[in-house]
């Protein structure tokens, strides 16, 4: 009787599992090509390849003074360059042992053609006015390859001519209006992108992409497919553990799942861009407890 209790909650476990991708580790990778290209959003490398095998690489945030030969400069520091003799073949005993030079900031004037001139680190760069210059803003970029290849938090998107500018497209002409903005939910064109923006959870509905609050309406917040609620004469996002059944939760596959040991509703762990509803709902609740100070503070005052 005990066997078949502990093999029957056994089962209930593996069923109640979500297929999750496999996330791919330095020690995983067995090619050393592989392993030296694997980098992060802000292109530094995250392994690095040590005797005959795939590590994690340990990035020292330090200044750029403190790496003392090419190869520690090169792949160990943050937004620094190698100012002096650089090896061939990026052999990485020769970097080693070059001492040749001395390690420095990366600025973005450092590049000298618009070819070279792209966003590294946490700095923006753009090429404008026949030199690379850093860049704070989305609105201040004047080059589409600039725009695109920001490191801010936030996303920022090149419209010409008052559309977005297609991937397929890398330039304008001198007749074209430019220019650049802070994306938004209603910047993407089809339903397969439309997830979140900048950390908001974007809706694809009757009118396209679009968030819950643009919708004035309790008609127009309710026809999109159960992810708005229509509440206190707004429209607001539903969030996961406000679903009841599987059904329902199924209608948020990308950020929600069904728990079925705990039978609710839950925040899917297996998505890349779980942060991103995170922040999200990290903002609804601030501005939910902003409105309870406000209705709190008016009692006292009345």
């Amino acid at each position: 009787m005990l066997h078949i209790f502990v093999l029957f909650n056994i089962i209930s476990f593996l069923d109640a599992q979500t297929c999750s991708t496999t996330q791919i580790t330095c020690e995983s990778i067995t090619d050393s090509t592989l392993c030296y290209e694997t980098k992060d959003s802000n292109i530094n490398q995250i392994c690095e390849w040590n005797t005959n095998k795939c590590e994690k690489a340990i990035l020292n945030n330090l200044p750029c003074s403190k790496y003392t030969n090419e190869y520690t400069c090169f792949y160990r520091s943050y937004g620094c360059r190698w100012d002096g003799t650089n090896s061939t073949g990026y052999d990485t005993e020769e970097m080693k042992n070059n001492v040749n030079g001395k390690c420095v900031d990366q600025k973005c004037q450092d590049f000298t053609s618009e070819h070279d001139c792209s966003s590294f680190g946490q700095i923006s760069c753009d090429w404008q006015d026949d030199s690379c210059v850093q860049v704070t803003k989305c609105q201040d970029f004047q080059t589409v390859k600039g725009c695109r290849n920001t490191k801010f938090k936030e996303k920022c998107v090149p419209i010409v001519n008052g559309e977005v500018l297609s991937l397929g497209q890398k330039s304008t002409t001198i007749f074209d209006s430019f220019e650049c903005v802070v994306q938004q939910c209603k910047h993407k064109s089809n339903e397969y992108e439309c997830t979140f923006v900048n950390g908001v959870q974007c809706i694809w509905g009757t009118t396209g992409c679009a968030v819950c609050a643009s919708f004035n309406t309790y008609e127009a917040c309710v026809q999109n497919k159960g992810l708005c609620l229509w509440n206190q004469n707004q429209c607001q996002n539903i969030e996961c553990q406000q679903y009841k059944s599987p059904n329902l939760c199924k209608l948020k596959t990308e950020q929600c799942e069904w728990n079925r040991l705990k039978m609710r509703c839950q925040l899917n762990s297996t998505q890349a861009n779980q942060h991103c509803y995170s922040e999200y709902l990290d903002q609804q609740n601030q501005g939910l407890v902003i409105q309870i100070i406000l209705i709190i503070s008016f009692i006292f005052i009345g």
